[in-house]
């Protein structure tokens, strides 16, 4: 199953639509509680020219020394950035938001106990505490936890922030602006509530007032022009056309925003505008050295079904980036489609499974290749995979496959016959229409 971009899951057709790494949104993150804004590696980092001129980015040059194991520069790193603002949490608490980044739950509680025999009166303490009870389903323990929290630190941003993003996510609007607001007040140079007020705004389908608040967030954050930000949220409600609108609009503002300019080609390649899509990259400045382009070309090329193209240019990802988990996992689904070099695929795909063992989408890729190369493990990992993303055909055809070898044959025409329900034009759909021939020749020869 392919992977389209890194950062929110929607739900859609089979092959690059379904997006399970995250979202296609154009620049504009999406709501997500669940981690700080602040802490999110999309969020807008401040014009600064190196990372002790800004505790955000010491915090995050920390975090980043944390996941390379220089576990002790980490912690000297992200206490004195928690020292220099409040809303950034300490290193005993950073670990446990690593921990709680990582969905390691069990970890996260021993991190969070041990931090609050230090930091007992943290407003960061009660935010962690509240992201462990949604890890555990406790939506009333995490809403008494962030409010807490505020009442720990009232007039913090971070504190406000957290609890505007709780009510938007539980669709307590009134609730979310009140506390977006407050947080905006707090520190009127931080654009993560001012998107937040957007959201709410573009809900309500004030689309002015939608359009000057993300005029604010540009002054802010220049890097993107608000049409750009407006583009995203159509993109979020499903609005493809009023998303193509607004982003042509955005790079009519800025031409040369690279930005905007792939955030118009993922809409493109959505809409399977292919050409415009390469049109569109080939406007990048240095496109052919920038990783991001370069990836997004690949899967313009995938998506056309130009296989050589495709497999070339994710190669030339991996040869930049081996650990790009996009590039790993669509060449191995590139390469098992095409029925060329199994054990290419099989390698790929295992790579991509150790840099994410939790995607669904990962795992069937891989489990696709386990049985393209007869592994033992493929029939238990197939059957997981049909449960975890049932609209994926190529899952269906190669469990079929697999149940054929079994002689189970009811189960593989079930199988079989939904790869086809689900993909009419499906690409070995003459091998698919064998195979449930034969199938129906050996039930009638039986009877």
């Amino acid at each position: 199953m392919r992977i389209l971009d890194k950062k929110r899951a929607l739900h859609s057709t089979f092959r690059s639509a379904l997006m399970l790494l995250g979202c296609i949104s154009l620049v504009t993150p999406a709501t997500a509680w669940s981690q700080p804004a602040s802490e999110r590696p999309d969020a807008p980092e401040p014009t600064v020219s190196s990372p002790a001129d800004s505790p955000r980015l010491q915090h995050r040059h920390a975090t980043q020394l944390y996941r390379e194991g220089k576990v002790v520069e980490a912690r000297q790193l992200w206490d004195e950035a928690a020292a220099r603002d409040p809303n950034l949490p300490p290193a005993d608490l950073a670990v446990a938001f690593e921990y709680l980044a990582q969905r390691n739950v069990a970890a996260a509680r021993v991190a969070i106990d041990t931090a609050a025999e230090r930091h007992s009166e943290s407003s960061l303490l009660w935010i962690a505490r509240a992201r462990l009870a949604v890890g555990e389903r406790g939506l009333g323990t995490a809403r008494a936890a962030l409010h807490k929290a505020h009442e720990l630190a009232p007039g913090l941003y971070i504190t406000n922030l957290w609890l505007g993003q709780f009510y938007e996510e539980q669709g307590a609007l009134t609730e979310a602006a009140r506390y977006y607001e407050a947080a905006a007040s707090a520190d009127s140079q931080r654009s993560e509530a001012l998107l937040g007020i957007a959201r709410l705004q573009f809900r309500s389908l004030d689309l002015d007032q939608t359009l000057k608040t993300l005029q604010r967030v540009a002054e802010i954050d220049p890097a993107l022009p608000a049409e750009s930000r407006l583009a995203a949220l159509h993109l979020d409600a499903g609005d493809l056309p009023g998303a193509l609108m607004w982003q042509e609009r955005a790079v009519s503002r800025q031409p040369e925003n690279p930005q905007s300019l792939i955030a118009l080609a993922r809409l493109l390649l959505r809409l399977s505008q292919f050409d415009a899509a390469r049109e569109t990259i080939e406007r990048i400045p240095g496109w052919e050295d920038d990783l991001t382009s370069l990836l997004l070309r690949a899967q313009v090329e995938d998506d056309d079904n130009q296989v050589e193209q495709a497999t070339a240019l994710y190669r030339n990802v991996i040869a930049i980036d081996p650990n790009n988990v996009i590039a790993q996992n669509n060449l191995a689904m590139l390469l098992l489609e095409a029925d060329q070099t199994e054990e290419d695929a099989y390698e790929a795909a295992s790579h991509a499974l150790t840099l994410a063992p939790g995607n669904p989408a990962v795992r069937a890729t891989h489990a696709c290749a386990l049985q393209a190369i007869g592994h033992k493990d493929a029939a238990t990992a197939l059957l997981r995979s049909v449960h975890e993303v049932p609209a994926d055909p190529w899952i269906r055809y190669f469990y079929g496959q697999l149940l054929v070898g079994q002689n189970k044959h009811a189960a593989a025409r079930e199988q079989l016959r939904a790869c086809l329900l689900l993909e009419p034009d499906f690409a070995r759909k003459s091998d698919v229409e064998t195979l449930l021939e034969s199938l129906t020749e050996s039930t009638t020869s039986a009877n």
